[in-house]
């Protein structure tokens, strides 16, 4: 068994305040515990930074949530996450699995309920396809691609890795050579996007709960889009879709979003635009300028400012946005400034009901969950965090973002070794609360 310890800490405008003995006692006993579980210490700066104790991370459901952005790949029942990790609780690397990190309990396993499987085959359900790093949740099923000389195939179990069944060949009747884009799961139903000999992107959607029900919706061209996954959103009446889109002869582009309607099953062009900008959706459309300004189109087409003058506030730099139901998490990209050291990255979180706007560095999310900010520039010294040396396999400090929950905005850091949950219900209130897990 492998075991994640979850803390969580909170800072804003107050001063920092002493722990008294009891707690003091407290974690002493926890460090002791940990120690003997997991032979490994869990440090903190001093006896008055403001630590709580260990709190149950408590998330709820999201129509939107997202959790495959970045590089890693994971998603979550809103009990716990799935996520696929190539390293044992030693270190070693080995064969990409999925494990299951449990908020209730805190501990990580490997999503297999065969006491008796090596997890070294396609016969164990924690097994990921090399090629389709891909794990998904929906409706009380959990969902993997695997493949073989006949196609592609969308896999379910159930949440305790029993009951494999093939819903769909995601490739069947498409013969050629066929590059496959996964998109989102939304109400049951999972969209993907496949490319072949024709030059065309094709988008699909499988219907989860019957047995190979897929059905063809649109297609773009690919000769001048450029097409991410991650400018791919869905809500109740449409499908949105980012593309840059290249002008003949020049380097120049200009980005359009288009918008495949399910009533009409038809596509259009609704937003074209030169200047650098980036997309996200819930039931709406929003983008962000490189003039700092936040637009929503609206349901008949037009497009509105949010909050005229508000994001200007935000630090200069170039921008991710990302949506749930109810924040838009703006996030300064991972560029050549921040490869030994990303601390005075920015991350900035807008309450679209409330209209509050809230910006925290990666520094202020690291120092104030115990972790010193000292990050290293040489992959020869590793990481050294208080007593505890951590050997990094590399001294680029990439922070990625690995989507929204309910709840939480979830960040990986490679360097650290951890996932922080940001809790996005705490910017409305005076002090932003954040959680990390630690791999071990």
């Amino acid at each position: 068994m492998v075991s994640m310890t979850v803390f969580y800490f909170y800072w804003g405008n107050m001063n920092k305040r002493l722990f008294n003995k009891k707690i003091i006692i407290f974690f002493i006993i926890v460090a002791v515990l940990e120690t003997t579980a997991c032979g490994k210490y869990y440090y903190f700066e001093n006896d008055t930074a403001d630590v709580s104790e260990t709190e149950m991370l408590i998330d709820s459901y999201d129509r939107f949530t997202y959790l495959h952005e970045g590089n890693s790949r994971l998603c979550t029942n809103y009990e716990g996450i799935f996520y696929i990790s190539n390293s044992d609780s030693s270190g070693k690397i080995q064969n990409n699995k999925i494990w299951y990190y449990d908020y209730s309990t805190g501990n990580s396993v490997v999503w297999c309920s065969n006491v008796s499987c090596n997890h070294d085959s396609r016969e164990c359900s924690a097994y990921v396809n090399p090629d389709y790093i891909y794990v998904e949740w929906s409706n009380g099923y959990i969902y993997k691609v695997d493949s073989d000389d006949s196609g592609i195939y969308l896999m379910r179990y159930n949440q305790d890795g029993t009951g494999e069944t093939i819903i769909v060949n995601l490739t069947g009747g498409i013969s050629g050579n066929v590059e496959i884009n996964f998109g989102r799961v939304y109400n049951n139903k999972f969209f993907y996007c496949l490319t072949d000999d024709e030059n065309k992107y094709n988008f699909y959607c499988v219907f989860l709960n019957e047995k190979n029900n897929k059905e063809y919706l649109f297609s773009l061209d690919k000769s001048s889009n450029s097409v991410s996954m991650s400018g791919f959103f869905i809500n109740d009446n449409c499908i949105y879709v980012s593309s840059a889109q290249y002008m003949a002869g020049t380097s120049k582009y200009k980005r359009i979003v288009y918008m495949y309607s399910f009533y009409n099953k038809e596509v259009s062009e609704i937003v074209s635009k030169d200047d650098y900008y980036r997309t996200c959706a819930n039931d709406y459309l929003y983008f962000f300028t490189q003039n700092y300004e936040l637009f929503k189109v609206r349901e008949d087409g037009v497009i509105e400012e949010i909050s005229y003058g508000k994001f200007k506030e935000i630090r200069e730099g170039q921008y991710g946005i990302y949506c749930n139901e109810n924040y838009i998490v703006i996030i300064e990209d991972f560029s050549e400034k921040y490869f030994w050291n990303s601390n005075s990255r920015m991350i900035y979180i807008y309450n679209i009901a409330e209209d509050i706007l809230k910006g925290i560095s990666i520094g202020e999310i690291r120092g104030n969950s115990g972790v010193s900010t000292d990050i290293c520039s040489s992959v020869s010294e590793g990481v050294q965090y208080d007593d505890n040396y951590l050997q990094s396999g590399s001294a680029m400090d990439f922070v990625s973002k690995n989507g929204l929950t309910g709840n939480y905005c979830i960040l990986y850091s490679d360097i650290d070794n951890r996932y922080y949950f940001i809790d996005l219900k705490s910017v409305l209130k005076e002090n932003v609360k954040t959680y990390f897990v630690e791999i071990k």
